[in-house]
């Protein structure tokens, strides 16, 4: 889908993000930070829509990468960041969107098996009044992922052959 959808994005085009205060949907925000030197966002989103307009032509690598979703975690968490940059809350003020990406930051994580990293990102935002409020089973499902990975040793291998001895 993103394929026919981005090849046809070229100068002018207005594109609205459905769902973009949906923090299990991180490929939206992450896109839209690959995206941010060739658009224009219109304003603050309208309830969970942004919108934006595509002001300069979209490099046909930037759109390949996007496509093939060829971005590291880390990489995504900085295209997220940059959003984070330019979008506060929502045009009433309701929903805000630092802490929605933030916490779809931690679904970047989950998404690649990184669930301890996920739930390190998403434990400190359950104090968020509105994510507590709205997103309760986005954190049940980022801490029984959590508690369910393997548990990785922090002890090195030398250690544990010198406690045997």
């Amino acid at each position: 889908m993103s394929e026919r959808f981005l090849t046809r994005m070229g100068p002018g085009t207005v594109v609205l993000h459905q769902d973009f205060a949906g923090p299990r949907l991180p490929w939206l925000h992450h896109s839209t930070g690959a995206l941010l030197p060739y658009i224009e966002i219109a304003g603050p989103p309208i309830r969970s829509t942004l919108a934006f307009e595509v002001t300069k032509p979209i490099p046909e690598d930037v759109m390949r990468r996007i496509t093939e979703n060829a971005y590291t975690v880390d990489e995504k968490l900085k295209l997220i960041s940059a959003v984070q940059d330019r979008i506060d809350r929502d045009h009433t003020g309701g929903i805000p969107f630092k802490s929605v990406l933030e916490l779809s930051k931690a679904f970047v994580c989950h998404y690649n098996g990184q669930h301890k990293r996920a739930w390190s990102i998403a434990k400190p935002l359950q104090n968020d009044e509105y994510l507590s409020r709205t997103r309760a089973d986005h954190f049940a499902q980022l801490k029984k992922a959590y508690d369910n990975a393997p548990k990785v040793s922090t002890m090195s291998r030398l250690k544990k052959l010198v406690r045997k001895g």
